[in-house]
């Protein structure tokens, strides 16, 4: 089986999680991830669920590819006139935090219990983190495929 689904908005990293104890000795996690990272993890679950269509989550070795398309900053592109088109100069590929094994701990997480069972099912993946072209939308592309017919 193959799912293949696209989750319009600004992917955001999975955060660190610290364990502690509040005053009154009641344990918490605490994700560093964030109000954004919320956000990402909630716009995933809605595609995937949209995308699952009703049937049930897949078992056994699973493979994973995400492609995730970031804004590009506002320094990429020209100025008066030009500003909508990009300096000659412009990267193609996004270099800068966040790294793609964040981006991909948050994504695998929100897939949780709607896709798969548990993201340790995941075998072979691959993340790429480009920046938003004319033909993409911010967001990323997510492929699952189940080593099982």
């Amino acid at each position: 089986m193959k799912i293949i689904f696209f989750v319009s908005g600004t992917p955001r990293p999975g955060g660190s999680k610290t364990i502690g104890r509040t005053a009154s000795g009641e344990l918490f996690l605490r994700d560093a991830g964030g109000k954004g990272n919320a956000i990402w993890r909630r716009a995933v679950r809605e595609a995937a669920r949209h995308a699952m269509d009703g049937r049930p989550v897949l078992t056994g070795p699973l493979s994973l590819a995400v492609h995730f398309w970031l804004p590009r900053p506002k320094s990429h592109f020209g100025t008066g006139k030009h500003a909508c088109r990009l300096k000659p100069g412009a990267p193609v590929s996004h270099v800068i935090a966040p790294d793609a094994t964040k981006l991909l701990r948050s994504t695998e997480d929100a897939l949780t219990g709607i896709v798969w069972v548990d993201d340790s099912q995941v075998v072979t993946q691959l993340a790429t983190k480009n920046y938003q072209t004319t033909l993409t939308s911010v967001g990323a592309t997510i492929e699952v495929f189940s080593w099982r017919s």
